[in-house]
């Protein structure tokens, strides 16, 4: 059996464990990167809708958790799950070493800061921030490249967050953390 297949059934067995026997938000979470780094990340069209669970979970992870937790948790978990995608199926060269963080895990975690400190603007508008903080870094790092910015993932990404994933983290908050 291949490393990438252990290493998928593992990352699956991982959930049930996370919900009953430790910490609802954690396995939110969890499963919200899990998501994006496995099952989104193997269908590429759905990079450049900007369906973003990572940023959701980021934003769980910092109502729960505060700003340095969910930083270091986001950083592990993106890091680590974007490695196992890419043992399970490889589908491009990956441009950093697996199983060390990479820029993008730092930009991704860094939203673990920027949702502690927006939270009291609410759940959407702390989404939408650290979404559009993830695209500013992202167009920034493109133009001192001197790469075109991808301006489309920006616009699609900020609509498709605002109509479909702030009803969704209301909804996946509701039924996995009751009150």
């Amino acid at each position: 059996m291949k490393l990438g297949s252990i290493l998928f059934v593992v990352s699956v067995c991982i959930l049930p464990l996370l919900y009953f026997f430790l910490d609802k938000p954690l396995f939110l979470v969890y499963l919200l990167v899990w998501i994006d780094k496995i099952i989104l990340g193997l269908f590429r069209l759905f990079r450049y809708v900007g369906i973003e669970t990572t940023a959701l979970a980021t934003v769980v992870a910092a109502m729960f958790y505060g700003p340095l937790f969910s930083f270091i948790l986001i950083l592990a978990l993106f890091t680590v799950l974007q490695s196992v995608r890419y043992l399970i199926v490889p589908i491009s060269v990956p441009e950093y070493p697996l199983f060390v963080p990479n820029p993008d895990s730092v930009i991704y975690a860094s939203g673990g800061i920027i949702a502690a400190f927006a939270l009291p603007l609410g759940l959407g508008a702390t989404l939408l921030l650290v979404v559009a903080s993830k695209y500013i870094v992202y167009i920034l790092a493109d133009l001192l490249l001197r790469k075109p910015p991808h301006l489309p993932a920006l616009i699609g990404g900020m609509l498709f967050n605002a109509i479909v994933m702030i009803p969704t983290g209301f909804l996946l908050i509701g039924l996995t953390i009751p009150s």
